[in-house]
């Protein structure tokens, strides 16, 4: 009576003397040789390929010198699978100095009446892994933008918008990840800011107004130098441009 991974050696002995040029010699625990591609690992079961045809063998039924090509391969072709949870970690809004206000509003025409105010912005990221299994030196790249807006309400100067920008802040965190484990922090932070001045007098007074808010934060997750894993969501004016070349930070 044949056991069923003698006839498994059968079957893939017959599938070769098609002519499917081989890949790969592998040994079976009773010392049994056949020749097959291997196209996945899952849940203790290698996936061979031969002549088109795929089947799926228990691992432990193969030599130890197979075993360990098994985790080399592996390791070389894993199935990037990653989900993200983005959230916003703002701190409390702080009044600055008014003399301060000038810094981003520009020009010194004001005569008092000016505020300034800031709250600290960071966002918390979780990356999980859901690639089936444990990926060393994960590496998560983030950039998240500020929206900027300089503009004048009132007579003087004609009033409206003078500037619209962004700045951007960014940095990286990583590690060793199980599967369905999450790597998990907190961005730097940095302080967005709201100033108001007051500038002209009589029927020319206005308002000079700068005001930053969030823009959006890009997240990319990079293994051995590639890219494997992307996530983005843009806010503001940032949703209707949506950046698309992913910006180096200058030293």
């Amino acid at each position: 009576m044949r056991t069923p991974l003698l006839s498994l050696l059968v079957l893939l002995v017959s599938v070769l003397s098609s002519g499917v040029l081989p890949a790969r010699t592998l040994t079976s625990t009773d010392g049994k040789t056949i020749e097959a591609e291997v196209v996945g690992i899952a849940a203790g079961k290698v996936t061979l390929l031969m002549n088109g045809k795929q089947m799926m063998v228990p691992i432990d039924r193969f030599s130890e010198a197979d075993k360990e090509y098994f985790r080399e391969w592996l390791a070389e072709n894993i199935n990037y699978q990653f989900q993200f949870f983005v959230k916003v970690s703002d701190g409390q809004e702080k009044r600055g100095k008014a003399v301060d206000a000038f810094k981003y509003t520009g020009g010194g025409t004001g005569k008092g009446d000016t505020t300034v105010r800031t709250k600290s912005h960071a966002y918390l990221i979780e990356v999980s892994n859901l690639s089936g299994q444990k990926i060393e030196d994960l590496e998560v790249h983030y950039r998240f933008y500020i929206n900027q807006r300089l503009n004048f309400q009132g007579n003087w100067q004609g009033g409206g918008d003078l500037r619209r920008g962004y700045r951007i802040v960014g940095g990286e965190d990583g590690g060793a990840v199980e599967n369905r484990k999450k790597l998990s922090f907190t961005t730097g932070t940095t302080d967005m800011v709201t100033s108001q001045t007051k500038v002209g007098d009589g029927q020319y007074a206005a308002r000079r107004n700068y005001t930053e808010t969030a823009g959006g934060v890009w997240i990319r997750v990079m293994h051995k130098g590639k890219i494997v894993g992307e996530y983005s969501k843009w806010e503001g004016e940032l949703q209707k441009i949506e950046p698309d070349a992913w910006p180096e930070l200058e030293d």
